[in-house]
């Protein structure tokens, strides 16, 4: 005869397997849900125009015109701009990454100084610190938009870049975690060998937290090649994909439209983004999660 213990094992098992049958369907179908508007773009933008405007969900096209990836280089211009689709990838790509590349200088230093020494207002600048990420910028984009015209930094990659390079945020919290989890015994040894405190920082402490810094780096890229407000407020004569994209959508509703061409530019301005998540997906999740506990 089955135990009480048994059965209740039995009656437990079977309920975990219609919870996960259960939860496998729900986020089966909210999954289709978010892979059927990239389906639709990818079809459409191998349409030809009149198919498109008769048709919008018919499958699949007539005739497939992998020609639109071709065009979409020289006819996605923005009014009032010369940049092609070409000329806005290259300053996307530049803007993403020069805007990374200054945002980990300062976060990795800043957390480095906190993680690592003792002062008089430590709290205080770490308590600032995690306060910064919850105050919305809104209210500031007033006096930011002031300061960056006095000084001249509109409509330039590097000046504009520079409104990226926060000590702190969401870089500072990962960093702050990986530095503190590294024994002081390395830095004690650089001291020993004559290392100074620069020494240790960029010799030592960098290379032992650089996975975590590279996948700090393609967070950073990705948010900042997706940005669509920054561009729009101060790069207007040098736009990058996410604003110039949007611009030429704006236009079309003024002039003569190709969508399936348009179309095909939004899923070229995608591709880096997806390959990147594809390509480091493991180093994300690890590091990620890894500089949140040892915190």
């Amino acid at each position: 005869m089955k135990t009480t213990e048994q059965k209740k094992t039995k009656k437990y098992r079977f309920k975990s397997g219609s919870h996960l049958w259960v939860t496998s369907i729900f986020f089966s179908l909210y999954a289709l849900t978010l892979i059927y508007p990239f389906l639709w773009l990818l079809i459409n933008s191998l349409k030809d125009n009149g198919e498109y405007l008769d048709n919008s969900f018919g499958l699949p096209p007539g005739v497939w015109r992998i020609s639109n990836y071709i065009d979409a280089f020289s006819k996605l211009k923005v009014t009032g701009s010369d940049a092609t689709f070409l000329g806005m990838f290259v300053n996307s790509f530049l803007f993403a990454t020069i805007g990374a590349i200054f945002s980990l200088i300062l976060s990795s230093m800043t957390a480095y100084v906190c993680a690592r020494f003792r002062y008089k207002f430590l709290k205080v600048i770490y308590v600032v610190g995690i306060f910064t990420m919850i105050i919305p910028i809104v209210g500031a984009l007033p006096a930011q938009a002031k300061l960056m015209n006095t000084l001249g930094l509109t409509n330039n990659l590097f000046g504009v870049a520079l409104l990226y390079a926060s000590p702190f945020g969401f870089n500072f919290m990962l960093l702050y975690g990986a530095f503190k989890s590294i024994s002081w015994d390395y830095a004690e040894a650089a001291m020993i060998d004559g290392c100074g405190h620069f020494g240790i920082f960029f010799r030592v402490m960098l290379p032992m937290v650089r996975p975590t810094l590279r996948a700090l780096f393609i967070i950073q890229f990705i948010g900042v090649w997706n940005d669509y407000m920054t561009p729009m407020l101060y790069l207007k004569k040098m736009p990058t994909l996410s604003y110039g994209i949007y611009m030429y959508e704006q236009s079309m509703q003024y002039q003569g439209a190709n969508y399936p061409i348009y179309f095909a530019g939004v899923i070229m301005s995608l591709v880096p983004v997806i390959l990147l998540f594809i390509i480091f997906n493991k180093t994300l999740l690890e590091n990620t999660v890894a500089g949140g506990i040892k915190g």
